[in-house]
Parts: structure tokens; sequence; C-alpha cells
């Protein structure tokens, strides 16, 4: 099967990019077919140059674009995508812990208000107990 996919060509700790047309067989940076665009993620905003019509054409011969390599090409034609299915998995997971957190971080704080309105009292009746002892000493 032949696939639209990201060849890393890029120095160690700076990644860069071609967007290849690959034998999905071959090795991530093995032998290509046709080189169709360049990926530099390390610019900011990230830039992308790609050869459309050779992308469509590949596209129509029956290539299928990685899910990188299709977020990219959907980015250069203006379209929104939906995230990918694992990014979905991740943003519920954290919506989870966060929802176990609050509770947690609830009773949390009702434990301490609670731990916080003996202490009060406590010093209250102290005050209070104070004066009356002043008083017998000094009878």
């Amino acid at each position: 099967m032949v696939k639209i996919r990201l060849k890393r060509v890029g120095k160690k700790k700076a990644p860069f990019y071609h967007i290849v047309v690959a034998d999905s067989r071959r090795a991530r940076d093995g032998r290509i077919i046709e080189q169709i665009g360049t990926f530099d993620p390390m610019t900011d905003p990230s830039t992308v140059v790609m050869n459309m019509e050779r992308v469509e054409s590949w596209i129509k011969n029956g290539a299928k674009p990685t899910d990188t390599v299709k977020k990219l090409i959907d980015d250069a034609k203006g379209v929104k995508t939906e995230k990918a299915p694992k990014a979905e998995k991740a943003e519920k997971a954290e919506k989870e812990e966060k929802a176990e957190k609050a509770p947690k971080a609830k009773k949390a704080e009702k434990a301490e208000e609670v731990a916080e309105e003996p202490a009060a009292e406590e010093a209250e009746e102290v005050v209070e107990e104070e004066p009356a002892e002043e008083t017998e000493a000094k009878k």
C-alpha cells in the first residue's frame, strides 16, 4: 500500500520533515517514491510547503495519508478537522480526573473548615475564662 507520510531529515533536537509518498512496507526514513513537500515544526507557527496538485493526484491514485499528514493537508487547504481519537480519549481522561479531584478538594476544604471552627470556639472559651481568674486573684 502506498502512503503519504513524514520522513525525518532534521538534526538531533531539531526536527525537519519531508512529506513523501512511500510504500508502507519501507522504513520511515527509507526509500521513497516522490517528495511532495516539507514540514518544519520548529518555526512559530509551523511551516508547511506542499505541492497540492501532486497530493491530490496521489490521493486519487489510492495513496493513503497518515493522520499527521492528513491534518497538515487539511490545514494547508484551510479545512478544520476533528481531533484524532487518541486526543479525544486523552481529553476525556483529563476531564474525569478533574471531576474526581473536585469533590475531594471540596471535602478537604470542608474538613479544614470544620477543624478550624472547634479551635475558634476553644479560643473564645479561653478568653472568657481568663478575666474570671484575674478577678479571683485580685480578691
